[in-house]
């Protein structure tokens, strides 16, 4: 009898364990916009949703600028494409505040291969906010997505956006992001935002801890390689919320 109830007690553990697995082999990887300069070319499953979120502290020639919430909601609308909702908040600066433009964007994969991933995505800001903060008017962009794992730790990844305005732009991405350890990881990269005449050179790197399969923690700053005096730092937070089955 006690053998008996041994093997069904085990069989019952074995059953747990591969429903458990199953359920692992299920959830696909955290992946976050933030808080890169280049956006992730994954996007959500059907129906789950996500939310990201934090601060930034910006330093521009001795003047500082705190922003919050920076916050973004994406959602998975179907298979590929994602919807999603971008608004940077309000800008504290010397006493006065001026609230963001709100950029609504829609991504769809067109590559989805075991070791690379292209998608294309379409941004339109809206003249939602104010004072400094704003562009004034509406502000089509196209950006083009793309990352390369050149081995099962190391991937590349970047991005080129074109800005469509009465003074059109571009902006491109090049970055590396890499494991530090089993729920530590970390990026760097190097961006270029072109507008009218003006170029501006910038570097900057972060680093993400992994508390749970959907929750992921930020911290990251950055370097204007153009303008002395010109740098930022910033923390944040990610969290999904999967579609329940």
């Amino acid at each position: 009898m006690d053998l008996r109830r041994t093997t069904i007690l085990l069989f019952h553990m074995s059953l747990c364990l591969l429903y458990s697995s199953l359920q692992a082999q299920d959830i696909l990887p955290l992946a976050t916009n933030r808080p890169s300069f280049s956006a992730t070319t994954y996007t959500l499953q059907p129906g789950n949703i996500q939310f990201e979120g934090g601060y930034q502290r910006e330093h521009i020639s001795g003047e500082i600028t705190h922003t919050l919430p920076v916050t973004e909601v994406h959602l998975g609308l179907r298979e590929g494409t994602e919807g999603s909702l971008i608004w940077s908040g309000m800008q504290l600066r010397d006493r006065t505040s001026a609230f963001s433009d709100i950029t609504l964007t829609v991504k769809q994969r067109l590559i989805g291969m075991p070791s690379y991933h292209v998608s294309l995505q379409g941004l339109l800001t809206l003249p939602t906010g104010n004072r400094w903060a704003t562009r004034n008017r509406l502000t089509p962009a196209v950006a083009l997505i793309w990352d390369y794992s050149f081995t099962p730790s190391f991937t590349t990844f970047g991005t080129a956006i074109l800005i469509g305005s009465e003074t059109p732009g571009a902006d491109a991405a090049l970055g590396l992001a890499f494991p530090l350890a089993s729920q530590f990881s970390a990026f760097v990269e190097y961006y270029v935002q072109m507008s009218g005449d003006a170029t501006y050179h910038t570097a900057d790197a972060g680093l993400l801890l992994l508390l749970s399969p959907d929750v992921q923690l930020d911290l990251n700053g950055g370097i204007n390689l153009t303008h002395t005096g010109h740098f930022y730092a910033g923390v944040g937070i990610a969290y999904r919320i999967r579609k329940a089955k």
